[in-house]
Protein backbone atom coordinates (compact mmCIF):
# COMPACT_ATOMS: atom_id res chain seq x y z
CA UNK A 1 0.00 0.00 0.00
CA UNK A 2 1.35 3.39 -0.94
CA UNK A 3 0.10 6.67 0.49
CA UNK A 4 0.98 10.08 -0.94
CA UNK A 5 1.47 12.63 1.82
CA UNK A 6 1.38 16.38 1.37
CA UNK A 7 4.22 17.86 3.44
CA UNK A 8 4.26 21.42 4.65
CA UNK A 9 7.27 22.98 6.28
CA UNK A 10 6.34 24.95 9.41
CA UNK A 11 8.79 27.42 10.88
CA UNK A 12 9.54 26.76 14.55
CA UNK A 13 8.36 29.55 16.91
CA UNK A 14 11.71 29.40 18.70
CA UNK A 15 14.99 28.63 17.00
CA UNK A 16 18.41 27.86 18.41
CA UNK A 17 19.68 31.11 16.90
CA UNK A 18 17.02 33.20 18.65
CA UNK A 19 17.46 31.43 21.97
CA UNK A 20 21.24 31.96 21.86
CA UNK A 21 20.58 35.73 21.79
CA UNK A 22 18.52 35.72 25.00
CA UNK A 23 21.47 36.68 27.18
CA UNK A 24 21.05 40.37 27.99
CA UNK A 25 19.85 41.06 31.53
CA UNK A 26 17.07 43.64 31.22
CA UNK A 27 15.86 43.63 34.83
CA UNK A 28 16.83 42.26 38.24
CA UNK A 29 15.62 42.66 41.82
CA UNK A 30 16.43 41.15 45.22
CA UNK A 31 14.68 41.11 48.60
CA UNK A 32 16.07 39.93 51.92
CA UNK A 33 14.86 37.82 54.84
CA UNK A 34 16.21 36.47 58.13
CA UNK A 35 18.01 33.16 58.04
CA UNK A 36 16.45 31.55 61.12
CA UNK A 37 12.85 31.12 59.92
CA UNK A 38 13.38 27.70 58.36
CA UNK A 39 9.81 26.96 57.27
CA UNK A 40 9.28 30.32 55.62
CA UNK A 41 12.65 30.18 53.90
CA UNK A 42 11.96 26.69 52.58
CA UNK A 43 8.69 27.95 51.06
CA UNK A 44 10.56 30.79 49.37
CA UNK A 45 13.10 28.33 47.99
CA UNK A 46 10.47 25.93 46.62
CA UNK A 47 8.46 28.62 44.82
CA UNK A 48 11.56 30.31 43.41
CA UNK A 49 12.97 27.04 42.09
CA UNK A 50 9.62 26.29 40.44
CA UNK A 51 9.75 29.53 38.43
CA UNK A 52 13.50 29.45 37.73
CA UNK A 53 14.44 28.86 34.05
CA UNK A 54 10.98 29.79 32.75
CA UNK A 55 10.96 30.93 29.11
CA UNK A 56 8.15 33.16 27.88
CA UNK A 57 7.71 33.68 24.13
CA UNK A 58 6.51 36.99 22.63
CA UNK A 59 2.86 37.59 23.47
CA UNK A 60 2.65 34.67 25.91
CA UNK A 61 1.27 35.19 29.42
CA UNK A 62 2.31 33.84 32.81
CA UNK A 63 0.17 33.26 35.89
CA UNK A 64 1.90 32.77 39.24
CA UNK A 65 -1.03 30.82 40.65
CA UNK A 66 -1.40 28.59 37.61
CA UNK A 67 2.31 27.78 37.36
CA UNK A 68 3.32 27.55 41.02
CA UNK A 69 -0.09 26.26 42.03
CA UNK A 70 -1.51 25.89 45.51
CA UNK A 71 1.20 25.80 48.18
CA UNK A 72 0.14 22.56 49.85
CA UNK A 73 1.92 20.23 52.25
CA UNK A 74 1.92 17.52 49.57
CA UNK A 75 4.29 19.70 47.51
CA UNK A 76 6.65 20.13 50.43
CA UNK A 77 5.47 23.53 51.64
CA UNK A 78 5.55 24.20 55.37
CA UNK A 79 3.37 26.22 57.71
CA UNK A 80 4.67 29.76 58.27
CA UNK A 81 3.29 33.22 59.10
CA UNK A 82 1.18 34.94 56.42
CA UNK A 83 -1.43 37.70 56.18
CA UNK A 84 -5.16 37.04 56.17
CA UNK A 85 -7.69 39.89 56.35
CA UNK A 86 -5.35 42.16 58.26
CA UNK A 87 -4.11 39.50 60.68
CA UNK A 88 -0.99 37.34 60.88
CA UNK A 89 -1.88 33.64 60.69
CA UNK A 90 -0.06 30.37 60.10
CA UNK A 91 -0.63 28.83 56.67
CA UNK A 92 1.09 26.45 54.29
CA UNK A 93 3.27 28.42 51.92
CA UNK A 94 3.74 31.41 54.17
CA UNK A 95 6.47 33.54 52.66
CA UNK A 96 5.65 32.83 49.01
CA UNK A 97 4.36 36.39 48.65
CA UNK A 98 7.96 37.54 49.00
CA UNK A 99 8.71 35.48 45.89
CA UNK A 100 5.89 37.08 43.91
CA UNK A 101 6.90 40.54 45.14
CA UNK A 102 10.52 40.02 44.11
CA UNK A 103 9.46 38.75 40.69
CA UNK A 104 7.08 41.69 40.28
CA UNK A 105 9.82 44.23 40.94
CA UNK A 106 12.19 42.44 38.55
CA UNK A 107 9.49 42.64 35.87
CA UNK A 108 9.09 46.37 36.47
CA UNK A 109 12.85 46.82 36.06
CA UNK A 110 12.55 44.94 32.76
CA UNK A 111 9.82 47.28 31.52
CA UNK A 112 6.98 44.77 32.00
CA UNK A 113 3.86 46.00 33.78
CA UNK A 114 1.76 43.08 35.09
CA UNK A 115 -1.72 42.39 33.78
CA UNK A 116 -2.82 41.69 37.37
CA UNK A 117 -1.17 42.61 40.65
CA UNK A 118 -2.63 42.90 44.16
CA UNK A 119 -1.27 44.49 47.31
CA UNK A 120 -1.21 42.79 50.72
CA UNK A 121 -3.82 43.50 53.37
CA UNK A 122 -1.00 44.99 55.50
CA UNK A 123 2.39 46.45 54.68
CA UNK A 124 5.41 44.15 54.35
CA UNK A 125 8.95 44.78 55.53
CA UNK A 126 10.94 43.68 52.49
CA UNK A 127 9.82 46.40 50.02
CA UNK A 128 8.48 49.96 50.40
CA UNK A 129 4.75 50.47 50.75
CA UNK A 130 2.90 50.12 47.45
CA UNK A 131 5.62 47.99 45.83
CA UNK A 132 4.46 44.54 46.93
CA UNK A 133 2.59 41.83 45.02
CA UNK A 134 0.44 39.48 47.10
CA UNK A 135 -0.50 35.92 46.20
CA UNK A 136 -3.55 34.04 47.48
CA UNK A 137 -4.40 30.93 45.49
CA UNK A 138 -7.75 31.31 43.75
CA UNK A 139 -8.07 34.93 44.90
CA UNK A 140 -4.98 37.08 44.29
CA UNK A 141 -2.65 36.38 41.39
CA UNK A 142 0.34 37.94 39.64
CA UNK A 143 0.00 37.70 35.87
CA UNK A 144 1.96 39.31 33.06
CA UNK A 145 2.47 39.11 29.30
CA UNK A 146 5.73 39.31 27.38
CA UNK A 147 5.43 42.63 25.48
CA UNK A 148 8.61 42.20 23.47
CA UNK A 149 9.21 40.67 20.05
CA UNK A 150 11.82 38.44 21.68
CA UNK A 151 11.55 35.68 24.30
CA UNK A 152 12.21 36.51 27.94
CA UNK A 153 13.96 34.11 30.30
CA UNK A 154 13.34 34.22 34.06
CA UNK A 155 16.11 33.22 36.44
CA UNK A 156 15.38 32.80 40.15
CA UNK A 157 18.00 32.21 42.83
CA UNK A 158 17.89 31.94 46.62
CA UNK A 159 20.71 32.44 49.13
CA UNK A 160 20.65 32.02 52.90
CA UNK A 161 19.12 35.50 53.34
CA UNK A 162 17.86 36.71 49.95
CA UNK A 163 15.83 35.87 46.86
CA UNK A 164 16.64 37.31 43.43
CA UNK A 165 14.89 37.28 40.08
CA UNK A 166 16.59 38.35 36.86
CA UNK A 167 14.92 38.81 33.48
CA UNK A 168 16.88 38.17 30.29
CA UNK A 169 16.04 38.92 26.67
CA UNK A 170 17.78 39.99 23.45
CA UNK A 171 19.64 43.19 22.67
CA UNK A 172 16.67 44.59 20.72
CA UNK A 173 14.10 44.19 23.52
CA UNK A 174 14.21 46.92 26.18
CA UNK A 175 16.04 50.05 24.93
CA UNK A 176 19.61 50.13 26.20
CA UNK A 177 19.36 53.74 27.40
CA UNK A 178 16.13 53.17 29.34
CA UNK A 179 15.47 51.94 32.87
CA UNK A 180 12.31 51.69 34.96
CA UNK A 181 11.74 52.18 38.68
CA UNK A 182 8.92 52.44 41.21
CA UNK A 183 8.35 55.38 43.52
CA UNK A 184 5.61 55.32 46.14
CA UNK A 185 4.25 57.65 48.77
CA UNK A 186 1.65 57.66 51.56
CA UNK A 187 -1.23 59.98 50.67
CA UNK A 188 -3.63 59.29 53.56
CA UNK A 189 -3.52 57.67 56.97
CA UNK A 190 -6.00 57.19 59.82
CA UNK A 191 -6.82 54.77 62.64
CA UNK A 192 -8.03 52.15 60.14
CA UNK A 193 -5.20 52.11 57.64
CA UNK A 194 -2.88 53.70 55.10
CA UNK A 195 -3.41 54.71 51.48
CA UNK A 196 -0.45 54.85 49.13
CA UNK A 197 0.09 55.70 45.48
CA UNK A 198 2.79 54.13 43.35
CA UNK A 199 4.35 55.69 40.28
CA UNK A 200 6.27 54.09 37.44
CA UNK A 201 9.20 56.23 36.39
CA UNK A 202 10.92 55.87 33.05
CA UNK A 203 14.59 56.83 33.27
CA UNK A 204 16.20 57.74 29.95
CA UNK A 205 19.93 58.42 29.82
CA UNK A 206 19.98 58.70 33.61
CA UNK A 207 17.11 61.20 33.90
CA UNK A 208 13.41 60.66 34.65
CA UNK A 209 11.66 61.22 31.33
CA UNK A 210 8.16 60.03 32.29
CA UNK A 211 6.24 59.47 35.51
CA UNK A 212 2.78 57.96 35.77
CA UNK A 213 0.64 56.59 38.57
CA UNK A 214 0.00 52.86 38.17
CA UNK A 215 -1.48 51.85 41.56
CA UNK A 216 -3.38 53.22 44.51
CA UNK A 217 -3.42 50.80 47.44
CA UNK A 218 -4.94 50.62 50.89
CA UNK A 219 -3.41 48.71 53.82
CA UNK A 220 -4.92 47.91 57.18
CA UNK A 221 -3.02 48.95 60.27
CA UNK A 222 -1.22 46.03 61.88
CA UNK A 223 -2.94 44.65 64.95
Amino acid sequence: IQVAANLKEIEAPLTKETLSQVKRKIGSFSTHFVANNQNRNLNIKLATETIDSYLLLPGESFSFNEYVGDTTASKGYKSAPSFLNGKVVESYGGGVCQVSTTLYNALIKAGIIPDNRYNHSMTVSYVPIGQDAAIAYGYKDLTFTNPYNSPIYIEGTVSATSVTFSIYSTENSKPANTDYQLKSAIVAQNEKGITSVTYLETVTNGKVSERKQIYKDWYKNKQ
